[in-house]
């Protein structure tokens, strides 16, 4: 079982990395505590993807880079904030934990960057069922690293994962190679950074003064590390000095809505770590792979998405494996205990 590390992007950004979730809290009692955790995660991760779609596109904003360089330093100065009214407690970024964590960073740059990119050239329920091949790296990836072997449940929604993005590819009405390549590299970099923090994050739990590494300290490393690769970014793909003379800093919408799609992918790290101390890891990874219906729907009533029956079908396989496949990986984690 995995549930998801939001690490200030949600899901196109989206939604970062995997968690193993012996790492999480121990779950605490309350059915209307989780009831209402549950419906705040759903909600912001929601936000998130649409936030960023919006801001992307609404405003015709090509500077992908400068806008991640902005969500990261609010999610810096956001959980500093935090850290300073005694809200969480933040591991001090040493020198021997920034060395070991800055692969790991680097892959984590990769997929947050590709993830916007897609979003920007896709529509959001495309990113969303192409984001499900991310699985299939994954397995592949525990397979190759760790011997791990699924269960026959986990290859049939494999399966059924990869024929749902064959075909909604196929029935796309807006059909872009370039999106296209940016999400399926970015389903790379994100089996890539799910395997390998695994190991990093046992390895740095040592060089820690807790013993542990929480989940806002992780945000707050990631942020704070990866500035200077989207630094570097934004130099190569032109952005600097362009950006600062962009049409759109001049807007005061715009501007609001950048400052909103920063602040809601840190309270995603918020609203998923009260509701992982609100439930088990298995709930928290269902519920998260069942919000990409309502996300998906959402995504194609707001931005006008074209579409025809075949590709609603071909959407609504996709989601319905993801689901089915959250099911079949707890179902064979708790066969293995």
């Amino acid at each position: 079982e995995e549930a998801p590390l939001l690490a200030g992007d949600g899901e196109a950004g989206m939604k970062g990395s995997v968690l193993p979730s012996h790492h999480a809290p121990a779950p605490a009692p309350g059915g209307t505590q989780t009831l209402v955790a549950g419906a705040c995660y759903c909600a912001a991760s929601a936000t998130m993807v649409l936030m960023n779609k919006y801001v992307l596109t609404g405003f015709d904003f090509h500077f992908t880079n400068s806008l991640l360089l902005s969500q990261t330093l609010m999610s810096v100065l956001l959980v500093c904030a935090c850290s300073l009214v005694g809200i969480v407690k933040l591991e001090p970024l040493t020198l021997p934990i920034t060395k070991l964590w800055l692969p790991a960073n680097a892959i984590f740059v990769g997929m947050i960057m590709t993830g916007f990119f897609s979003i920007k050239h896709l529509s959001v329920p495309m990113v969303t069922v192409l984001k499900n091949f991310s699985n299939i790296f994954v397995v592949c990836g525990d397979m190759w690293f760790f011997g791990r072997r699924p269960s026959a449940g986990v290859w049939w929604c494999l399966v059924l994962i990869f024929i749902s993005g064959l075909c909604s590819g196929l029935t796309d009405l807006e059909f872009n190679l370039e999106g296209y390549a940016w999400q399926f590299t970015n389903c790379i970099f994100t089996a890539a950074y799910a395997l390998y923090l695994r190991r990093t994050m046992d390895a740095v739990k040592p060089l820690t003064r807790s013993g542990e590494l929480s989940q806002f300290s992780m945000v707050y490393f990631n942020n704070l590390l990866c500035t200077p690769f989207i630094l570097a970014l934004m130099v190569y793909f032109g952005e600097l000095p362009g950006v600062l003379d962009a049409p759109q800093l001049r807007s005061t919408s715009f501007l609001m809505a950048a400052a909103m799609s920063g602040c809601v992918g840190f309270a995603i790290s918020l609203a998923s770590l009260w509701f992982l101390q609100s439930t088990i890891a298995t709930t928290y990874s269902l519920v998260g792979s069942l919000n990409k219906i309502p996300t998906s729907i959402l995504g194609i009533l707001l931005f006008n998405t074209p579409t025809t029956w075949q590709n609603l079908a071909s959407i609504g396989l996709g989601l319905a494996a993801g689901v089915a496949f959250t099911r079949a990986k707890s179902a064979g984690g708790k066969a293995r205990r």
